[in-house]
């Protein structure tokens, strides 16, 4: 008697579309009411509809996360519901070396839905987001990943929470972001965008979609493993031939062929690739991964 594969190797059907995800030139965020050239999101700047209660803090350095981006989802790749149409990513520090909080013995960050450690030693969050996700990469740096309603992705800009005042935080200095054109200058030279958050910029993103023969399904790491699904590696003989690694010009997508830096992680085809540029990010020259299913992240670096 032979056990079935486990489902997720094979390819999803009712994912037929991959998307490139374009972000566009600086330029002012309105606080309110936004045109047209932000209706599918914007990297940088601050994010919309949330409570400054509700901003994630981070629980190695206690200050406010940095708002990523805000990316309106299409609906193929809505998999929380269909009340959920885009999806906001904070990041912790990843440039400046801070203090970190004092930790109680084996205190460490939890991770999934609404993760949050209990115990000594952490900035207590006010309010969670009723629909928010706490992830760790490989190197136990958090991010926070809020689904938001067409209700909150059409409100008024967040003001992240003050917490020059909070004893917890007394001497330890803020984030890169935090300081804008003050940051040291070789973070302004090697990620010149962070002093956007200063000036109230961002930078639009556009939607397009691609042609793309592996929207659907999983990418793996092994041959035997993409036989499942029907997965063309890009640079495999059978991707070339088809010219699929013409998708390494275009490097921030949702679905279709992954193009990783290193190994393949095991994600859903619900996932959203970008690279460290999209939005500042620190890969070390690699690029990263949110599985919008499984509501994790990876990356790798170059």
């Amino acid at each position: 008697m032979t056990a079935p594969e486990r489902p997720y190797k094979y390819a999803d059907p009712r994912l037929t579309r991959a998307y490139n995800i374009v972000p566009g030139a600086l330029a002012p965020l309105p606080a309110t009411t936004r045109e047209a050239s932000w209706h599918n999101g914007w990297c940088l700047g601050q994010p919309p509809g949330i409570t400054t209660a509700q901003w994630p803090l981070s629980n190695t350095y206690g200050h406010p996360l940095r708002h990523a981006f805000t990316l309106r989802i299409p609906e193929d790749y809505r998999v929380h519901g269909t009340a959920y149409v885009a999806l906001s990513l904070f990041v912790d520090e990843q440039f400046l070396d801070l203090k970190s909080l004092v930790r109680a013995p084996g205190l460490t960050s939890s991770s999934g839905r609404n993760g949050m450690p209990d115990g000594d030693g952490r900035v207590e969050q006010p309010q969670l987001h009723p629909c928010s996700y706490r992830m760790l990469d490989v190197l136990g740096c958090e991010y926070v990943a809020l689904w938001l309603t067409e209700a909150e992705f059409a409100g008024p800009l967040a003001s992240p929470p003050s917490m020059a005042e909070h004893p917890q935080l007394q001497g330890t200095p803020e984030p890169g972001w935090r300081l804008g054109r003050s940051a040291p200058d070789w973070l302004l030279r090697s990620q010149p965008d962070m002093a956007s958050y200063m000036d109230g910029l961002a930078r639009p993103i556009a939607i397009e979609e691609r042609e793309d023969p592996n929207a659907g399904k999983p990418a793996r790491e092994w041959d035997d493993e993409n036989q499942f699904s029907g997965y063309v590696p890009a640079f495999s003989d059978e991707g070339q031939a088809l010219g699929l690694d013409r998708f390494h010009a275009t490097p921030h997508h949702l679905g279709g062929t992954m193009i990783p830096v290193q190994g393949y992680p095991p994600f859903s085809p619900y996932y959203f690739e970008f690279g460290e540029e999209f939005a500042c990010f620190n890969f070390g020259g690699g690029v990263g991964q949110v599985d919008l299913e499984q509501m994790k992240i990876d990356w790798a670096c170059g």
